[in-house]
């Protein structure tokens, strides 16, 4: 990808190329999502939910590398990190408050359940946030850290196979305070 400036684009086409990440982020995001849902069906024990956190974790790569390229403005970029960092952090308390609450429904003891919350919390989601390069930091001009995507609680994704909504704003350009 080209490196992209403030300017290279007008509004219009930052517009329609946010609409396009947009589009991608949510078809990756309800992707990963069925495959939680696969996920939760196929562990069984301790160990086979740490390794799926780990598979579930490597899905989650590429939108971080995405997230972090270099050819983004830094508004843009802050924003897509920002929105990465909330919807992962959401995801890895929506999993463990699903995984804490399975008591309620049966099927569990208590011991089992804590034993697979544990799980979650020494093999988290979250973990794929450390990896790697450190993101450029968050610019104090940007204005919005609201996320790009909306992505559904993992409680309800472990109890549906649908797709994530998307209905979380997404920046359409760098502001005009930016542009020169």
């Amino acid at each position: 990808m080209p490196t992209l400036t403030e300017d290279t684009f007008d509004q219009a086409t930052y517009g329609r190329l946010m609409a396009h990440v947009h589009s991608a982020i949510s078809t990756m995001m309800g992707v990963w999502s069925k495959e939680l849902v696969n996920a939760s069906s196929r562990a069984r024990t301790p160990q086979d939910l740490a390794t799926e956190m780990i598979r579930l974790r490597r899905m989650l790569e590429p939108r971080v590398h995405f997230a972090r390229h270099s050819a983004w403005p830094e508004q843009i970029r802050s924003a897509l990190w920002d929105a990465l960092v909330i919807d992962i952090e959401t995801m890895q308390h929506d999993l463990e408050e699903a995984l804490s609450k399975s008591t309620s429904r049966g099927g569990y003891d208590r011991a089992a359940t804590d034993l697979l919350v544990a799980t979650v919390r020494r093999d988290p989601l979250t973990a794929v946030l450390r990896q790697g390069e450190q993101p450029v930091p968050v610019s104090t001009k940007t204005t919005s850290r609201a996320p790009l995507v909306r992505v559904r609680p993992a409680r309800s994704i472990l109890t549906e196979s649908r797709s994530l909504p998307s209905d979380r704003p997404l920046p359409s350009s760098p502001s005009p305070e930016h542009r020169s």
